[in-house]
Protein backbone atom coordinates (compact mmCIF):
# COMPACT_ATOMS: atom_id res chain seq x y z
CA UNK A 1 0.00 0.00 0.00
CA UNK A 2 2.94 2.37 0.97
CA UNK A 3 4.18 2.43 -2.88
CA UNK A 4 0.38 3.30 -3.85
CA UNK A 5 0.80 6.17 -2.06
CA UNK A 6 3.66 7.46 -3.41
CA UNK A 7 2.65 7.51 -7.10
CA UNK A 8 0.86 10.01 -9.41
CA UNK A 9 -0.21 10.61 -12.41
CA UNK A 10 -0.87 13.55 -14.62
CA UNK A 11 0.29 15.73 -11.84
CA UNK A 12 1.31 19.33 -12.95
CA UNK A 13 3.40 21.06 -10.27
CA UNK A 14 0.84 23.36 -8.80
CA UNK A 15 -0.80 20.34 -7.23
CA UNK A 16 3.08 18.85 -7.15
CA UNK A 17 3.71 21.94 -4.70
CA UNK A 18 0.46 21.78 -2.66
CA UNK A 19 1.14 17.80 -1.90
CA UNK A 20 5.13 18.38 -1.43
CA UNK A 21 4.02 21.28 1.48
CA UNK A 22 1.72 18.88 3.59
CA UNK A 23 3.53 15.10 2.74
CA UNK A 24 4.47 13.29 5.08
CA UNK A 25 5.36 10.95 2.13
CA UNK A 26 5.99 12.44 -0.77
CA UNK A 27 5.31 11.58 -3.95
CA UNK A 28 8.39 8.92 -5.45
CA UNK A 29 6.90 8.64 -9.06
CA UNK A 30 4.71 10.84 -11.54
CA UNK A 31 3.31 9.58 -14.89
CA UNK A 32 3.40 11.39 -17.50
CA UNK A 33 2.10 11.50 -21.38
CA UNK A 34 5.45 11.74 -23.43
CA UNK A 35 6.48 11.49 -26.47
CA UNK A 36 8.09 14.09 -29.04
CA UNK A 37 5.18 16.05 -29.65
CA UNK A 38 4.54 16.87 -25.75
CA UNK A 39 8.36 16.82 -24.89
CA UNK A 40 8.79 20.49 -25.51
CA UNK A 41 6.30 21.61 -23.06
CA UNK A 42 6.84 18.86 -20.57
CA UNK A 43 10.35 20.39 -20.36
CA UNK A 44 10.02 22.62 -17.35
CA UNK A 45 8.15 19.50 -15.70
CA UNK A 46 10.78 16.58 -15.95
CA UNK A 47 13.52 19.95 -14.68
CA UNK A 48 11.13 20.26 -11.37
CA UNK A 49 10.63 16.22 -11.11
CA UNK A 50 14.65 16.00 -11.31
CA UNK A 51 14.75 18.82 -8.70
CA UNK A 52 12.53 17.15 -6.45
CA UNK A 53 13.73 13.48 -6.84
CA UNK A 54 10.57 12.51 -8.16
CA UNK A 55 10.44 9.90 -11.02
CA UNK A 56 9.15 10.70 -14.57
CA UNK A 57 7.53 7.61 -16.02
CA UNK A 58 5.95 7.53 -19.80
CA UNK A 59 2.33 6.99 -20.61
CA UNK A 60 1.51 7.36 -24.20
CA UNK A 61 5.22 6.72 -25.38
CA UNK A 62 4.27 5.76 -28.73
CA UNK A 63 1.33 7.91 -29.92
CA UNK A 64 3.46 10.08 -32.26
CA UNK A 65 3.20 7.10 -34.01
CA UNK A 66 0.05 5.22 -33.54
CA UNK A 67 -2.11 8.85 -32.54
CA UNK A 68 -0.50 11.09 -35.62
CA UNK A 69 1.00 9.14 -38.29
CA UNK A 70 2.57 11.09 -40.95
CA UNK A 71 4.24 13.96 -39.02
CA UNK A 72 7.46 14.98 -38.96
CA UNK A 73 9.02 12.83 -36.78
CA UNK A 74 8.20 9.63 -38.68
CA UNK A 75 10.93 9.70 -41.17
CA UNK A 76 13.50 10.44 -38.51
CA UNK A 77 12.23 7.57 -36.87
CA UNK A 78 12.43 5.57 -39.92
CA UNK A 79 16.00 6.51 -40.85
CA UNK A 80 17.29 6.02 -37.13
CA UNK A 81 15.84 2.48 -37.04
CA UNK A 82 17.10 1.51 -40.51
CA UNK A 83 20.61 2.42 -38.74
CA UNK A 84 19.73 -0.02 -35.63
CA UNK A 85 18.54 -2.73 -38.00
CA UNK A 86 22.00 -2.60 -39.54
CA UNK A 87 23.83 -2.23 -36.77
CA UNK A 88 21.30 -5.37 -34.49
CA UNK A 89 21.17 -7.30 -37.62
CA UNK A 90 17.79 -7.50 -37.21
CA UNK A 91 14.54 -5.54 -38.13
CA UNK A 92 14.03 -2.65 -35.62
CA UNK A 93 10.62 -0.62 -35.98
CA UNK A 94 10.01 2.76 -35.18
CA UNK A 95 8.23 1.81 -31.48
CA UNK A 96 10.97 0.00 -30.85
CA UNK A 97 13.12 3.46 -31.80
CA UNK A 98 10.51 5.83 -29.60
CA UNK A 99 11.46 3.18 -26.30
CA UNK A 100 14.81 3.51 -27.16
CA UNK A 101 14.59 7.16 -26.60
CA UNK A 102 12.41 7.18 -23.44
CA UNK A 103 15.38 4.76 -22.74
CA UNK A 104 18.36 7.47 -23.64
CA UNK A 105 16.55 10.06 -22.07
CA UNK A 106 15.94 7.73 -18.66
CA UNK A 107 12.21 7.57 -18.56
CA UNK A 108 10.60 4.53 -17.85
CA UNK A 109 7.68 3.70 -20.29
CA UNK A 110 4.80 1.86 -20.00
CA UNK A 111 2.73 0.71 -22.91
CA UNK A 112 0.53 -1.87 -23.79
CA UNK A 113 -0.89 -4.07 -26.55
CA UNK A 114 -3.25 -7.16 -26.51
CA UNK A 115 -1.13 -8.11 -29.19
CA UNK A 116 1.87 -11.21 -28.00
CA UNK A 117 4.02 -10.22 -30.91
CA UNK A 118 3.70 -6.92 -30.72
CA UNK A 119 4.44 -6.83 -27.18
CA UNK A 120 7.35 -9.71 -27.72
CA UNK A 121 8.55 -6.67 -30.24
CA UNK A 122 8.40 -4.10 -27.36
CA UNK A 123 10.63 -6.38 -24.51
CA UNK A 124 13.09 -6.35 -27.41
CA UNK A 125 13.81 -2.98 -26.94
CA UNK A 126 15.73 -3.44 -24.43
CA UNK A 127 18.67 -5.52 -26.24
CA UNK A 128 18.98 -2.71 -28.85
CA UNK A 129 21.73 -0.10 -28.75
CA UNK A 130 21.24 3.51 -27.61
CA UNK A 131 20.34 5.59 -30.44
CA UNK A 132 23.15 8.63 -30.82
CA UNK A 133 22.85 11.79 -29.25
CA UNK A 134 22.78 13.72 -32.29
CA UNK A 135 19.56 10.95 -33.14
CA UNK A 136 18.20 11.79 -29.96
CA UNK A 137 18.11 15.62 -30.66
CA UNK A 138 16.90 15.14 -34.50
CA UNK A 139 13.88 13.53 -32.60
CA UNK A 140 13.41 15.93 -30.49
CA UNK A 141 13.44 18.99 -33.37
CA UNK A 142 11.02 16.76 -35.25
CA UNK A 143 8.68 16.32 -32.31
CA UNK A 144 9.02 20.17 -31.43
CA UNK A 145 7.40 21.09 -34.85
CA UNK A 146 4.11 20.06 -33.68
CA UNK A 147 2.05 19.86 -30.37
CA UNK A 148 -0.14 16.76 -30.03
CA UNK A 149 -1.53 15.33 -26.95
CA UNK A 150 -3.89 12.09 -26.94
CA UNK A 151 -5.07 12.60 -23.14
CA UNK A 152 -6.46 15.57 -24.09
CA UNK A 153 -6.36 17.47 -20.79
CA UNK A 154 -6.46 21.02 -21.61
CA UNK A 155 -4.37 21.89 -17.92
CA UNK A 156 -1.70 19.72 -19.20
CA UNK A 157 -0.14 22.03 -21.55
CA UNK A 158 -0.52 24.81 -18.36
CA UNK A 159 2.89 24.56 -17.04
CA UNK A 160 2.17 27.01 -14.17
Amino acid sequence: MRICRRYGRRWRRKYLDQILAIATIPPAVNQIELHPYVLKISLPLLEYHKERGIVTTSYGGLSSIARFPGGPVDPVLARIAARLSDTYGKPVTQAQVLQVWLRKKGLPYVTTTSKAERMMEYLQSSELPDITDEEEHSIDAAGSQVHHRFNICPWMDDVE
